[in-house]
């Protein structure tokens, strides 16, 4: 009798371990790829500068794009970047404005351009670097478990 309660008791244990760790795999895939979706956006962003397209109206669009849903992307994940990556999130921003202003004036935005790419390497220091270890307080409730991408890379 004790020998059958206690293996139920451990096939449910068992079921409730792997449903939890199912839930924590599934906040590592969602959380990497919401970071290498933030990330190939301002790489998409930043390959606007070497072209050099004789009609402005598509490529202002397609900037308007890409800055929405990199909007989008970070809106949604807050916790992808610490104050001073979101700081430089939004300075790219700014700075795309400056760039669409430019594109409509055919004024040259090379310095634009160099302040966008300053910004982008730096959320690259201070983005989050997913990793499974920290998905899991992430699951439980920690906001930002994640530590900077530098911090990682440094070691």
């Amino acid at each position: 009798m004790i020998l059958n309660v206690l293996s139920v008791l451990a096939a449910l244990s068992g079921g409730v371990l792997a449903v939890s760790f199912g839930q924590v795999l599934s906040v590592y895939r969602n959380d990497i790829q919401n970071a290498r979706r933030l990330r190939s956006y301002l790489e998409y962003i930043q390959s606007f500068r070497t072209r050099d397209d004789e009609n402005t109206s598509p490529k202002n669009q397609a900037l308007r794009k890409a800055k929405e849903s990199a909007e989008d992307v970070y809106m949604e994940n807050t916790w992808l970047l610490n104050q001073v990556g979101e700081q430089a999130l939004f300075n790219i921003f700014f700075e795309l404005e400056e760039v669409k202003k430019s594109l409509s004036t055919d004024e040259s935005a090379s310095d634009t351009w160099d302040n966008i790419e300053e910004q982008i390497d730096v959320i690259d220091d201070e983005i989050a670097h997913v990793r499974i270890r920290d998905a899991f307080y992430r699951y439980l409730g920690d906001e930002r478990p994640y530590p900077k991408h530098s911090e990682v890379a440094d070691k």
